[in-house]
């Protein structure tokens, strides 16, 4: 199961089967997490995030790495 918590800033994921939680994506100053889309097929995840005026989206592996480099 994942989540963002935006006041953390953090993207969690806890598994059903070990019952253990971890935090896979920290976002740190002023980058706050709007919203999360989840693509299992492709192993992948959108996050939208906002700074500022400014709002953008990074495709990452569902580990929390960015997908070839790329927002």
């Amino acid at each position: 199961m994942y989540w963002c918590d935006k006041l953390k800033g953090t993207i969690e994921v806890f598994s059903l089967n070990t019952k253990k939680r971890a935090i896979i994506q920290h976002y740190a100053g002023d980058h706050k997490i709007v919203a999360l889309k989840l693509v299992p097929s492709l192993g992948e995840m959108f996050v939208t995030l906002q700074s500022g005026d400014h709002t953008h989206i990074d495709r990452q592996s569902m580990k929390g790495d960015l997908v070839d480099g790329n927002h």
